[in-house]
């Protein structure tokens, strides 16, 4: 630092001589050409002074243009110069770096800020399409429930239509066990039998005026509920029909209270068990009949057990036209297979010649 002073002192006074030099030399220059003035010569006095200050110029510019070079011998810049310029630089690149970390984190930050938004409507799209396929199952399941109750509902119809086709008012009351519809259809009693009132060949039974009467008391001009077995008709062509006069059970309350005894023919055995249970109560309290019929050819002491259907034997065959009457030893076994075959609507073997739903009636 110390030369670079002394170089800059030395550069001031080369010009400062100069100037002087130069002062003197007008000041002479001027004398001299007043002298000459004088004398006539002042022209070439004025271009020698042009002369002098154009060489004085050039000396100037030589001068300093020498003085900016670094003397021989001398380094271009000092060291000490040099480490403070390279720590400046050093710290502007240090904050640039820092700016550039900065700028680096802050668009990490919005990155990471965009991609939990993303994150996030892409996980409110998911629970949106949940929802919509919850609300379309809902919805299809509420459809389909709809559409089953409207279902149960036509079907309910129709039962009640059905049920309301089984409903028929009775005109006429014939006997016990025995009444006539509004359509003019008769029909039987299923499992139980009355004293006779109004047989052709046989005499009125005890207490079967009882009976008829209780039966008229029962339905006469009542709305009868008919259920089926599995029997259609009997030989007589009757209707076979379990009664009922709303939840009265007309064949069991005959039975109960005496006014009859049961009476089961295979295969329609659905109540004959209840039957046999309201015969035992009537029996042992006496009622109706139990009471004064006994041995008078009403009832037996010890009415028989209902009968059971007796099973067709394996490998019977229902495809083809394969027995006929003479093939079976009594009636229940030929009714048996006639039943198991399909009854009157598949009578293959062709065993129910009146088609009274009764097979082989001439056998014992």
């Amino acid at each position: 630092m110390k030369d670079k002073i002394k170089t800059q002192k030395g550069f001031i006074q080369i010009p400062l001589i100069i100037g002087i030099i130069v002062s003197i030399v007008a000041v002479s220059t001027i004398t001299t050409g007043v002298i000459l003035h004088k004398q006539g010569k002042l022209t070439f006095l004025v271009a020698d002074i042009s002369e002098v200050f154009k060489r004085t110029e050039e000396i100037t510019i030589t001068e300093k243009v020498q003085s900016e070079e670094p003397p021989t011998g001398q380094p271009e810049i000092n060291q000490e110069e040099i480490t403070q310029h390279e720590l400046e630089q050093a710290k502007l690149e240090d904050w640039k770096a820092k700016a550039e970390v900065e700028k680096a984190q802050q668009e990490a930050e919005r990155l990471r800020k965009e991609a939990e938004e993303a994150k996030r409507l892409a996980k409110e799209q998911k629970i949106q399409e949940e929802l919509k396929k919850q609300q379309e199952v809902q919805r299809l399941a509420a459809e389909e429930a709809k559409q089953a109750a409207e279902r149960t509902k036509t079907e309910e119809g129709s039962q009640i239509k059905a049920e309301q086709e089984l409903f028929f008012k009775v005109v006429k009351v014939v006997d016990g066990d025995t009444i006539k519809l509004e359509n003019g259809e008769v029909v039987r009693y299923i499992g139980i039998d009355t004293p006779e009132t109004v047989h052709p060949s046989k005499p009125v039974q005890c207490f079967g005026k009882e009976a008829s009467d209780k039966n008229k008391e029962l339905v006469e001009g009542k709305l009868v509920k008919l259920e089926k077995d599995i029997t259609d008709r009997d030989k007589y062509g009757r209707l076979l029909y379990y009664v009922r006069v709303g939840d009265l059970f007309v064949n069991d309350e005959l039975v109960r209270q005496g006014y009859a005894y049961i009476y089961t023919y295979p295969p329609d055995v659905k109540y004959s068990e209840q039957f046999v249970q309201a015969q035992k109560e009537a029996r042992e309290n006496n009622r109706g009949l139990w009471a004064g019929c006994l041995g008078q050819g009403v009832v037996e002491e010890t009415p028989p057990p209902p009968a059971e259907p007796i099973p067709p034997k394996e490998g019977t065959i229902c495809s083809y036209n394969a027995y006929n009457c003479s093939d079976f030893s009594t009636h229940a076994e030929a009714q048996s297979v006639f039943d198991y075959c399909g009854g009157i609507t598949n009578d293959i073997h062709r065993l129910d010649a009146d088609k009274d739903s009764l097979a082989c009636e001439s056998l014992p």
